[in-house]
């Protein structure tokens, strides 16, 4: 019953620990207790490791079911069942997976992040530029509260589950509230703005030669 937290390799070397360094593995959680075999020695834990010595690199979890079987998933970043760090070995830290995609930038910071680009030839006219702008900030919005809503409902769930259990909830943050991606949408560039209330029919910026980056840009 409940749900626990998997590890598996992660990137370059694994952990470090007192002990020395983790190679990559993989090892299990039952209700947030390590399980596996841990030897002792010297105030130094060490083992619990289910398979060692994994090829570095990225891994992502996978799920087969059949017979009509279900799986229900936690990523993470909270957890009905928190990791005990007393059951790990002494010096590892887990993350979990959910860090492996990190949060949308908020819209302001993500127009700022496209607009340092500059994707644009030189001579840009300002009706082009606004349209950008307009596009990247709807976009950014979409996506942040579509992030923290689904993060609100996350941070809910675990909580409501936490009380069904009579677990402990006080280390987990506060309630997030419902955002709505029509906030200040007044404040939102058109791209029908008046090109001669303008500074200047044009914009002069930089153009970039990386095509596969602007077009990451563009899709911010």
């Amino acid at each position: 019953g409940g749900k626990g937290k998997g590890g598996g390799g992660g990137r370059g070397g694994g952990a470090t620990g007192v002990s020395g360094v983790l190679k990559n593995h993989i090892r299990f959680f039952k209700n947030g207790n390590a399980v596996g075999h841990f030897v002792i020695s010297r105030n130094v834990r060490t083992g619990g490791e289910a398979f060692d010595n994994i090829q570095s690199g990225t891994y992502y979890p996978a799920i087969s079911a059949y017979m009509g079987g279900t799986v229900r998933v936690n990523f993470g970043p909270h957890f009905i069942y928190p990791i005990n760090a007393s059951n790990l070995p002494t010096g590892l830290k887990l993350k979990p997976f959910s860090d492996l995609c990190p949060p949308p930038l908020p819209p302001e910071e993500a127009l700022e992040k496209a607009m340092r680009e500059k994707a644009f030839p030189k001579k840009t006219d300002t009706a082009t530029v606004s349209a950008f702008r307009a596009a990247v900030l709807t976009e950014a919005k979409i996506q942040y509260a579509t992030y923290r809503n689904h993060l609100r409902r996350h941070l809910e769930e675990v909580r409501e589950e936490r009380i069904k259990r009579k677990l402990y909830v006080n280390d987990l943050p506060p309630p997030i509230q419902h955002d709505d991606v029509t906030d200040d949408d007044d404040d939102i560039p058109t791209g029908n703005e008046d090109p001669d209330n303008a500074e200047s029919e044009n914009v002069d910026v930089v153009t970039t030669h990386d095509d596969e980056h602007a077009h990451e840009v563009a899709k911010v």
